[in-house]
């Protein structure tokens, strides 16, 4: 028996939760630690709907070459001048012939969603690795403005050696405030840290 070519019915939407805030913080490491686990549950989110999709497909592509087969039995019951052990051997044959066709069609789902699941994984890790590049950017900036805080910070030292007494506390406590501004940048980039976390957290999706 041919078997009818129909047109596969599309996957439904699938949801997509917004990504999390990022917060107000100024540690810029934090905001993309967080938005790379907020990625690695939309795309969690994203795999369970397909999941769903699959099963709902394959539930109604079943029922309904069930039904052919079930056509088919009834005409050979009813019309056919065969003997029994002729009409058992066709309906076995039917049987048969069901069950390839619902494994082929559940394999040709499964292949459709892990196509679709692989492309937008493709479409997020580009997005990750657009994240990423803008961390080493602002890395780079966080680098050269360090330099010039410990720059600065050498001049106000030198200058407290010839500086009139009257000058020196207020040279101290500006070499102070520089030395707070070099730490929170030294704490803002902790470039090891921010390679480790990113390896763990997302190993198999960004090498």
């Amino acid at each position: 028996m041919a078997e009818e070519q129909r047109p596969r019915p599309p996957l439904t939407e699938i949801p997509s939760r917004p990504l999390r805030s990022l917060g107000d913080s100024a540690d810029d490491e934090g905001k993309i630690l967080a938005l790379i686990k907020s990625i690695k549950e939309n795309l969690d989110v994203k795999m369970l709907a397909l999941r769903k999709d699959l099963d709902r497909q394959t539930h109604d592509e079943i029922a309904r070459e069930i039904n052919k087969i079930k056509e088919e039995m009834d005409k050979i019951r009813s019309s056919s001048e065969d003997s029994q052990a002729v009409i058992a051997a066709k309906i076995s044959g039917l049987s048969a012939s069901l069950m390839e066709r619902i494994d082929a069609r559940i394999a040709s789902l499964k292949q459709d969603v892990e196509a679709k699941a692989s492309n937008r994984d493709e479409v997020e890790i580009a997005r990750i690795r657009e994240e990423l590049e803008a961390g080493r950017a602002d890395g780079q900036l966080a680098r050269a403005a360090l330099a010039a805080r410990i720059e600065s910070l050498s001049v106000k030292i030198d200058a407290i050696a010839a500086a009139p007494t009257e000058e020196v506390a207020r040279i101290k406590q500006s070499v102070e405030a520089s030395l707070k501004q070099v730490q929170h940048l030294v704490n803002s980039f902790d470039m090891p840290l921010f390679v480790n976390e990113i390896r763990q957290l997302y190993s198999e999706k960004v090498a």
